[in-house]
């Protein structure tokens, strides 16, 4: 009997998906610009390896598998009830002739940032591709990472056990997850698949884009109708606003990070104006209050006022001020974009 097969590129994804395959469900069918985009990824990944060989460094490329007709260098693993398949992007090849697995991904500027921040733990299904690589390989790898619009590059190395690379201006990864998790967790989708049933879904940021949807559809409450479409043009102004909600989001915690680091400069060196390059100007301008009225208390006060003593219609100061709430002491600064040139 034949052992089921699972590819490498797929065993961080949920296990419901995992096991709906197994069971013979079709995902939801690519729609033009899905393969579009596809194509595209494929093409960045050749200018991400180009990247690489511009730092000197020698690369292994991969071609056709003769095996399984895609391109990769082919590698697999076989334990006791499955086999695993994957194909390497590329290998690197250091001056002793040791070879070295080589993971390549271009991602949009918000995913990348994404990565940059929390690495692996925000992309579960790439860390149990990886850690399959480098369980194939029995070797550290590199895991480099191009922002598809600037070509901005991540520049990891990914150690395997006590196996570290070590490479000069790479920063050193350790993922989030051991193979024998993995193993577990497909023994597991093994075990309901015998029984023909779907094991429990795993929600993550992955799930906008899953294909298997229709599996996890909860029942809409009584009296409430909502109608699903899937219109390609309703599919990727969905994945924009999405797109877009996430940068929105990683965009205010980076800029937040750099005026932390401009104003600890400011407040440390006592600098109170400078410009850094001809990106920004920064004006520290000390310590200062907010004073806000709370409407609340002056409406109140007013009403009883105007019950009791019939009061004109202009404000007392006395009611200005105590209807006046002062902040708690924030830093004054600005902080303005500058043209180049």
């Amino acid at each position: 009997m034949h052992k089921p097969i699972y590819t490498m590129s797929s065993v961080g994804n949920c296990s419901r998906v995992l096991g709906a395959i197994r069971l013979g469900n079709r995902p939801a069918p690519m729609t033009k610009n899905d393969l579009a985009r596809l194509q595209h990824y494929s093409r960045c990944e050749a200018l991400a390896a180009q990247q690489i060989k511009d730092l000197g460094y020698k690369l292994e490329e991969g071609g056709e598998c003769k095996i399984c007709h895609r391109d990769g260098i082919h590698v697999q693993i076989d334990t006791s009830l499955f086999l695993l398949v994957g194909h390497l992007d590329r290998r690197l090849v250091l001056g002793t002739g040791t070879k070295y697995p080589v993971e390549i991904k271009s991602l949009g500027k918000a995913s990348w940032m994404r990565f940059a921040k929390n690495g692996f733990n925000s992309f579960p299904d790439y860390a149990g591709q990886e850690v399959c690589y480098l369980e194939a390989e029995q070797k550290a790898g590199v895991y480099w990472i191009m922002e598809r619009d600037s070509g901005a590059p991540l520049k990891y190395t990914i150690d395997y056990g006590k196996i570290s690379l070590g490479l000069p201006d790479f920063t050193e990864l350790t993922l989030p997850i051991t193979f024998d998790q993995i193993v577990d967790k497909l023994n597991l989708i093994e075990v309901a698949v015998q029984d023909g049933s779907l094991p429990a879904a795993e929600e993550s940021d992955s799930c906008f884009w899953c294909h298997f949807k229709h599996l996890c559809v909860k029942p809409e409450p009584k009296g409430t109708k909502a109608a699903i479409l899937t219109l390609p043009s309703l599919v990727d102004a969905a994945q924009m606003y999405t797109s877009g909600l996430q940068m929105e989001k990683d965009g205010k915690a980076s800029k937040k990070s750099g005026t932390d680091i401009l104003l600890e400069h400011a407040k440390i060196s006592g600098t109170d104006k400078f410009r850094v390059g001809n990106m920004v100007s920064f004006t520290y301008g000390g310590q200062i209050t907010k004073k806000t009225i709370n409407k609340k208390v002056l409406l109140e006060s007013l009403q009883e006022l105007a019950k009791k003593y019939k009061l004109p219609k202009t404000t007392p100061d006395e009611i200005l001020r105590l209807s006046t709430k002062e902040s708690e002491p924030y830093d004054d600064f600005d902080i303005r974009i500058l043209r180049e040139g």
